[in-house]
């Protein structure tokens, strides 16, 4: 022991383990207390996963020593101390994947251990006979080595197989790797796959078209050669242009080549919607695999094959009506198809001028957009706006045009606006008068909002209320003119004096239809009806009643007689008065009761017992 503390520096140094393996010292130092003959250095050690291939080595060395006064210490000849790491995992287990190619390719394994190594794995490798025998080969059975190198999981080995002109069906071989270093003993076995190239199945075409309304596509998969057993593809669906709208899709089925056999076809069908589908449309039929009832695996040559389905139905056309508004009102134009896509239906709108100019629009330009006829439907609006100016210009007309349309027939569509002046419209002076039936006609005056320079013609009809055609002269259409310079016109409707009795006063109406001028421009038409009231001027019919005289027991019968006309039933109630005669001569009741004399019958009886 030693009256002062002692530091002692130390460092580790690298063998076979390194870094990795334990946590290195650069350079450390740790104190002998005084009056002790011994202290310990704790080295970390680490717990990896990596194979080692037995124990592993470092050493720490004493550097230097000196006591609490700085007085060098000496070190002895044991100044470095070997550690050995004995490895607790355990070697790497082999496993080699089953591979398969078509004869006169390369088949390639994958050598996978499941665990890296600190050192390279090696071994060697064999190809063993099974159905596939040397001749498959190039005449020798393949041998080689094989090598994972250290840190990794994998290595490959590829063999080669001779393409020959037999026709052999599937074969097989074993590929064995052994005399493994580095992991765990062998031997491990593989499955190898030649697939015979003289037997093959694939499309007999690489496209073919259908129609819509067909109902199924065919597509026919062949055998390049008969087999002994039935062969089963595998095939699926892919789509393209087209969709599962169009045919029914399948994400996986299969058909089967009978034994014997060279061919089987494949049915697909097809929707017949009523859609434009924008021309033809395509999918893909995929094959995915084929094998025999043994599970021997069949090479698949041409694998891809293209439908198209040719529309059957044609283009939508678009059509679009004429549209009539007031001056500062909003014009909205409706766009139809005359049927749906399955691609929205877009174009370009625009407005050309007439006699309406930029000047009359929103904005003083001519207005243009784009329009979209969503998918499934078959409409849509536009809509521009007006200016409402102050000016005496008459209606005025411009046109709107369709183009540059897809997804529906392309041809341009026009059609036409009107725009009604509002400073100027013809209307009633009135909305409704009086005339006596004997007066002989209605006048109805109609009025212009402001004089013209040209013959404004007006045309009207008359409609029939209570009063009809008996007692006015009715009017399909007829026309009056509004002179030039002049704000006014009568219509004249001849009123009929009958002698006919027509209660309370009957109506009808006179309606304006339209106006324009003598250049054949629209005048807007404001107010359209004026109703006409006829007072009646015939005295109301009246009735008498017939004295009878009967032997009691018979039948009485009175007669109603009506004195004057009219164009309605004469209705009223009768009943039996006593006299001298009294209610025990009619049977104990005095009778009563309603009689009704029909428009147009001059009499009518009413009989009492």
């Amino acid at each position: 022991s030693y009256a002062q503390d002692i530091t002692i520096n130390y460092r580790t140094v690298n063998g076979t383990a390194n870094g990795l393996d334990f946590t290195a010292v650069a350079g450390a130092s740790i104190v002998i207390p005084a009056g002790s003959t011994t202290v310990t250095i704790n080295i970390p050690i680490t717990d990896d996963n990596l194979y080692e291939a037995g124990a592993e080595n470092f050493a720490v060395e004493i550097v230097s020593a000196q006591d609490s006064f700085a007085n060098p210490i000496t070190v002895g000849t044991n100044s470095a101390h070997t550690v050995n790491i004995t490895d607790n995992d355990t070697p790497p287990a082999l496993t080699i994947t089953s591979a398969s190619a078509v004869e006169g390719g390369n088949i390639v394994f994958t050598v996978t251990a499941n665990r890296i190594s600190s050192e390279p794995i090696t071994g060697t490798w064999s190809v063993g006979a099974g159905t596939a025998t040397a001749s498959d080969f190039g005449g020798t059975l393949p041998t080689g080595t094989f090598t994972i190198p250290a840190g990794s999981l994998t290595a490959t080995i590829t063999v080669a197989t001779t393409d020959d002109v037999a026709q052999e069906g599937t074969e097989n071989f074993t590929l064995t790797i052994d005399n493994i270093s580095g992991a765990q003993a062998g031997p491990v076995v593989g499955t190898g796959t030649i697939l015979d190239n003289e037997m093959a199945v694939s499309m007999n075409l690489t496209a073919s078209s259908v129609s819509e309304g067909a109902g199924t596509a065919t597509i026919t998969v062949s055998l390049s050669q008969a087999h002994t057993h039935d062969v089963i593809i595998g095939y699926r669906t892919v789509n393209g242009t087209a969709d599962g709208s169009d045919f029914v899709a399948v994400p996986t089925g299969t058909i089967t080549i009978p034994a014997g056999s060279l061919s089987a076809n494949i049915t697909i069908t097809i929707n017949d919607d009523t859609m434009y589908d924008g021309g033809n449309e395509t999918f893909q039929v995929q094959l995915l695999s084929a094998e025999d009832t043994n599970n021997q695996p069949i090479s698949v040559g041409s694998a891809n094959h293209t439908v198209t389905i040719a529309d059957n139905e044609t283009a939508p056309v678009l059509t679009m009506g004429d549209v009539v508004r007031t001056e500062g009102g909003t014009f909205t134009f409706t766009i139809t198809a005359s049927g749906t896509s399955d691609a929205p239906i877009t174009g370009n709108w625009n407005v050309f001028a007439g006699t309406a100019t930029a000047a009359d629009f929103t904005g003083g330009i001519l207005p243009t957009g784009t329009f979209t006829i969503p998918v499934g439907m078959t409409s849509t609006t536009i809509t521009f706006g007006t200016y409402d100016d102050v000016l005496q210009e008459g209606s005025e007309t411009f046109t709107v045009g369709l183009n540059n349309i897809s997804g529906a027939d392309p041809t341009p569509v026009t059609a036409n606006g009107i725009i009604q002046d509002n400073e100027l419209s013809v209307a009633f002076a009135l909305g409704s008068s009086a005339v006596n039936e004997g007066n002989g006609v209605a006048p109805v005056t109609i009025t212009l909002s402001q004089a013209m320079t040209k013959d404004v013609t007006v045309y009207y009809r008359t409609v029939t209320g209570t009063a009809g055609a008996t007692d006015f002269t009715q009017v399909t259409n007829s026309a009056v003119i509004i002179p030039a310079g002049q704000t006014s016109a009568v219509i004249n409707i001849g009123i009929n004096d009958d002698l006919i009795y027509d209660g309370a006063p009957e109506t009808f109406q006179v309606q304006l239809l339209s106006a324009q001028d003598s250049d054949g421009t629209t005048i807007p038409v404001s107010i359209v009806n004026h109703q006409v009231l006829i007072n009646d001027n015939d005295p109301a019919p009246t009735v008498t009643l017939s004295d009878i005289t009967i032997v009691e027991g018979g039948t009485a019968t009175f007669t109603i007689t009506r004195n004057g006309l009219t164009d309605e039933p004469i209705t009223g109630n009768w009943h039996i008065g006593a006299g001298t005669a009294n209610a025990a001569d009619f049977g104990g009741t005095l009778p009563s009761g309603t009689f009704t004399l029909p428009a147009g019958v001059g009499s009518i009886t009413v009989t009492v017992s």
